[in-house]
């Protein structure tokens, strides 16, 4: 008899067990009556933002409202949703109006007003941070420098008297070879040599080493200095 009792003991368990499960599958699966929804959050200068109100067009029990637990699905990228989207949801939020998205200049207006780039000495390959910039009303290359001290230096050369502008692709025995080993790989496809001629009688010819941030960039440049070149021929020949 005790073993018949807990036979059936372990059978109503088994079936009290199954119910549950049941039970428990039906309620997830069961239709809600009100719209589901994920409440995401987005990054704002360090601090969680919530984005309220973004429905979910196919929800599945992660997101099923049902299942209390599993609510607040944290994201850190919105790539179901457009910029416009989350921006007007940001608006939402914040109570302001959504970010104008802020466009990058365009090359010419950099080069005008000023690039970052690396300088390397030519003789030791130090390196230190520069800003050059293409003047076409004066016709001028220029090079700012900033020492360790904090003492800049600007060097300007004349667009006409650049001789040649060598990159990685023409040739390495082209560069000093302590400027080649102060660079990576990746800096080096931005590597440019400007040789020109001064005014100085005994000086003769003088180089300055830098890198663009890309080649891309660098090819950029190189398209600019050539048209400016072609637009003085030009206006020379008139």
């Amino acid at each position: 008899r005790d073993g018949q009792r807990g036979s059936r003991g372990a059978q109503g368990g088994a079936s009290s067990s199954f119910r549950e499960a049941a039970m428990l599958c039906f309620s997830c699966l069961a239709p809600d009556s009100e719209p589901r929804f994920v409440n995401y959050e987005v990054h704002v200068q360090g601090s969680a933002l919530p984005l309220p109100g973004i429905p979910v067009q196919n929800p599945t029990l992660l997101t099923s409202k049902r299942r209390g637990a599993l609510m607040g699905v944290r994201v850190q990228k919105l790539s179901a949703f457009s910029d416009r989207e989350v921006g007007e949801q940001l608006s939402v939020a914040t109570g302001s109006p959504p970010p104008t998205p802020i466009k990058p200049p365009d090359f010419t207006t950099s080069v005008a007003s000023g690039r970052r780039c690396l300088h390397l000495s030519d003789g030791t390959g130090a390196r230190t941070e520069a800003e050059y910039c293409v003047d076409a009303k004066s016709g001028q290359f220029r090079l700012k420098t900033t020492g360790k001290g904090g003492q800049q230096t600007v060097v300007c050369c004349p667009i006409m008297s650049i001789e040649e502008i060598y990159t990685i692709d023409d040739d390495e025995a082209c560069f000093p070879k302590q400027v080649l080993e102060a660079l990576s790989p990746e800096e080096r496809a931005g590597l440019f040599l400007i040789d020109y001629s001064t005014d100085e009688p005994n000086a003769g010819r003088a180089r300055i080493c830098l890198v663009e941030s890309s080649r891309a960039s660098l090819d950029q440049l190189l398209q600019h200095l050539l048209q400016h070149v072609d637009d003085v021929v030009r206006a020379n020949a008139r």
